[in-house]
């Protein structure tokens, strides 16, 4: 089993780990923009004193959801092949490159790659994070749950883009807007579904220490993650087929 994705830049890998646009679009996007925000809407109090007044600061919610949104949205990005070292070329053009993971078995190559990538770019925000968590006194426990919701919503986000740069013939418009509503849909339509259907909903009451409750022995959050499992199996089985059904063919011709 090879694992080119690690040390390969060239125009043969969705998304190479190596691309310095993709870490400028971490850093610079993402931690800047909750550093801002933190900066901004910092309250002159000490974390003592609001939780004498039973003040819960809600820097946990801010900063997981932006940098929910920024590693989702990155994420969906390198699964629809933006991050490839073809730079300013058409989008015909661009159709007569086949990447390692359009070669491989998905489920042994591009899938793990994915799965590592994903963790991968979470990394360089894991201290921005755990000093938001002990700003509003937030539990360890709470936190894996957010971390583990953060990348696993992000996994489904590149899986989608994945299935869609596959199933549209690569990147092309039809493509880009279609992953863009998916996302939309994704973190912002579902907002008035409560708990039950919206990760930043559910990220506001992990940030007042509430576990919301959907049923007898059914938690919000178990609900959420067990639904994003779903898609991204869903996605999987999907995108394994397409590979599947394309080798097939080129081994028939």
């Amino acid at each position: 089993m090879k694992f080119e994705y690690m040390t390969d830049n060239t125009e043969k890998t969705l998304a190479p780990w190596a691309s310095l646009d993709i870490l400028n679009k971490l850093f610079w996007q993402g931690t800047t923009a909750a550093l801002i925000f933190l900066f901004l809407f910092w309250r002159e109090k000490d974390l003592p004193e609001l939780i004498r007044r039973q003040e819960t600061p809600m820097f946990f919610f801010w900063i997981f959801g932006i940098c929910l949104v920024m590693t989702a949205y990155l994420n969906l990005r390198c699964g629809l092949g933006e991050f490839t070292s073809i730079k300013e070329t058409p989008w015909i053009e661009y159709q007569k490159n086949v990447t390692y993971e359009e070669e491989r078995p998905f489920a042994t190559y591009g899938l793990i790659g994915f799965i590592l990538h994903t963790v991968l770019l979470l990394l360089p925000l894991l201290p921005l994070l755990i000093m938001a968590a002990g700003f509003s006194a937030v539990e360890p426990p709470i936190v894996f749950r957010a971390l583990a919701m953060i990348l696993l919503f992000s996994l489904v986000s590149r899986l989608f883009g994945f299935w869609i740069y596959l199933a549209w013939d690569r990147k092309g418009p039809a493509a880009y807007f279609s992953t863009r509503i998916f996302f939309l849909i994704l973190f912002g339509a579902t907002v008035g579904f409560k708990e039950k259907g919206n990760v930043f909903v559910l990220l506001f009451a992990l940030n007042k220490g509430e576990t919301p409750l959907i049923g007898p022995g059914l938690t919000a959050y178990a609900l959420q993650m067990l639904s994003a499992a779903v898609w991204a199996l869903a996605f999987s089985g999907m995108i394994q087929w397409i590979i599947h059904r394309r080798q097939k063919t080129v081994k028939e011709l």
